[in-house]
């Protein structure tokens, strides 16, 4: 009969068409598992960062790694006995097992320990170079040494510390090489002060014979970074209640809360957060942020310079001072470094950072105290009243008299 042979084709097309949506619909779960199986899969290879570490901030983990730190017994490191000339470079002896050896010259040496970069079993040296005379204000170099049993050589030179910043290693992704941990001071950016100039975590992976910035395959530690910040206790963003010292601290906190975001690729967010917890700063940052040089000085953010440490075959420049203007600046002191010689007085016109050299005199009110008992620099604190003449020599303000504030006996 008719009708009953449409029915029975049309029960046959609907097993057939539910048979078929069955199997696309196992398909598609099928699918579905698959793929966030392979986004967990590339997001651990992204982001492999220790899970011991979760609850650590930038500053604890660099911390725990720098103190990890240790000469070993592959390298010896030989300084010159002798006080050398303050302004001639320093001169030092690397030694591996098999006495091969390589001069160093720098402005201060220190051999800061031994560390396996690359995961191959051979450790590496670790050789800190400290310059007080750098612009102005201090600055630090870190060049890593490795041997292959017959010759030493550097492993890429890298700048990691232009205001002097630290530096540590830590295998971040349990995969047995080293990342380098240390960090980027974003100083003067914008017409910060030094003080307020947020410090951001930097960290180098080593690719392809050369320390690299990688820090934004480390999210989370970013994320911790940003959660920390923002523990900062925050001032009162009414205009009419902020000083001036408070209204930089609260753009440098800006600053870094967007520089963080913009290295994990979210600078949209970061905008977003500026604008709700920073509405003081936001104008500011805006006009800032869209010129050309966002680290505001030498150095453009993510653009780091590397030149090799002084060797002994390479001519040493000899450098011609400029004719002096001493200016004169009478203030409390802010900071102060003894050991690196240097300092950061408070005037009326705002702080000034001072280097101190072998040629500064010391006076108590107008009496020069003698060369023996310049000891007395050292007892120089935060608070103190004094008054620095300096000059200004190839950008670095460097002291030439600091008078001492004359102290009563009665």
């Amino acid at each position: 009969m008719p009708g009953r042979g449409v029915s029975g084709m049309a029960l046959q097309t609907m097993i057939y068409s539910s048979s078929k949506l069955k199997s696309n619909i196992q398909f598609k779960v099928i699918l579905f598992l698959a793929a966030i199986c392979l986004f967990n899969l590339v997001s651990h290879a992204v982001s492999a960062e220790p899970k011991g570490n979760a609850s650590k901030s930038y500053s604890e983990i660099f911390k725990e790694a720098r103190a990890a730190m240790k000469p070993c017994e592959d390298y010896t490191f030989v300084k010159p006995e002798e006080v050398q000339d303050d302004e001639a470079p320093m001169r030092a002896t690397l030694k591996d097992r098999n006495n091969n050896s390589i001069v160093i010259e720098g402005a201060y040496l220190t051999f800061t320990g031994c560390v396996d970069i690359k995961g191959d079993g051979r450790t590496e040296a670790v050789i800190y170079d400290y310059n007080r005379y750098c612009g102005g204000r201090p600055c630090s170099f870190t060049y890593v040494y490795t041997s292959d049993g017959h010759n030493l050589r550097l492993m890429g030179p890298h700048i990691v510390g232009d205001f002097g910043e630290d530096v540590a290693f830590k295998d971040l992704r349990h995969d047995g090489k080293m990342e380098l941990l240390t960090y980027v001071r974003w100083a003067y950016w914008g017409g910060l002060d030094y003080w307020s100039s947020p410090l951001l975590p930097e960290i180098l992976c080593y690719r392809e014979n050369d320390f690299k910035d990688c820090t934004k395959e480390f999210p989370k530690i970013l994320e911790r970074e940003i959660d920390e910040s923002l523990k900062v206790p925050k001032h009162d963003e009414t205009e009419d209640n902020l000083d001036k010292n408070e209204l930089q601290e609260i753009k440098g906190q800006a600053l870094k809360y967007l520089a963080i975001h913009e290295i994990m690729g979210n600078e949209k967010e970061g905008w977003k957060g500026v604008r709700k917890l920073f509405p003081s700063a936001y104008q500011w940052l805006k006009e800032e942020w869209n010129k050309d040089d966002k680290m505001g000085g030498e150095t453009t953010a993510g653009k780091k310079v590397s030149p090799s440490p002084i060797t002994t075959d390479r001519p040493v420049a000899v450098e011609r001072k400029a004719p002096e203007k001493v200016m004169q600046v009478t203030g409390e002191v802010v900071a102060i470094n003894i050991e690196r010689m240097s300092l950061v007085i408070k005037g009326k016109r705002g702080e000034v950072f001072i280097s101190i050299d072998s040629d500064t005199a010391v006076k108590i009110g107008e009496v020069q105290v003698p060369a023996v008992e310049n000891k007395k620099l050292a007892d120089l604190k935060r608070g103190d009243k004094i008054t620095i003449r300096y000059a200004t020599i190839n950008s670095k303000n460097v002291a030439r008299t600091i008078i001492l504030p004359v102290v009563n006996s009665h």
